[in-house]
């Protein structure tokens, strides 16, 4: 099981993205669950992306369009 740590960018847009809308809210916090338990999941669509501003990380599928950036820090 894994240590799911979130950044300010990441808290601020959740807060964001979930103040009127608690099955978005309910959908992200199972992904992160997925996350803790298995990031390479199948429903997470979990695959390695070059982001411009972090480099190397990872990319989740949330719902739609939505997806979580991460990466492993050891």
């Amino acid at each position: 099981m894994f240590t799911i740590e979130s950044t300010e960018p990441f808290d601020k847009k959740f807060n964001k993205l979930v103040k009127n809308n608690p099955i978005l809210k309910k959908r992200i916090f199972k992904a992160m669950d997925f996350l803790s338990d298995n990031p390479k999941h199948p429903g997470l669509r979990t695959h390695q992306i070059n982001d411009p501003d972090y480099g190397k990380v990872y990319s989740s599928w949330v719902h739609g369009d939505l997806r979580i950036f991460w990466k492993y820090e050891g």
